[in-house]
């Protein structure tokens, strides 16, 4: 399986943003409604959300989508 920069690019930020606000991945997962196997795919860059998820975590972080 080849893991595209992007995926790496979302899952380094999102395991940072993860860390520094101290969230679980299980209370991420119920936050975004999605299992917590999906938050495991997102933060090892295995998948990519989707921009609505992405919207949706930007806006649980407080941070802008750019």
């Amino acid at each position: 399986m080849i893991t595209s920069d992007i995926n790496l690019r979302i899952a380094t930020n999102l395991n940072r943003l993860m860390e520094q606000r101290n969230v679980t991945q299980l209370e991420l997962a119920e936050f975004m409604h999605v299992s917590q196997a999906t938050v495991s795919n997102w933060c090892k860059g295995i998948k990519m959300p989707r921009m609505d998820k992405i919207d949706k975590l930007c806006a649980y972080f407080n941070i802008n989508r750019s």
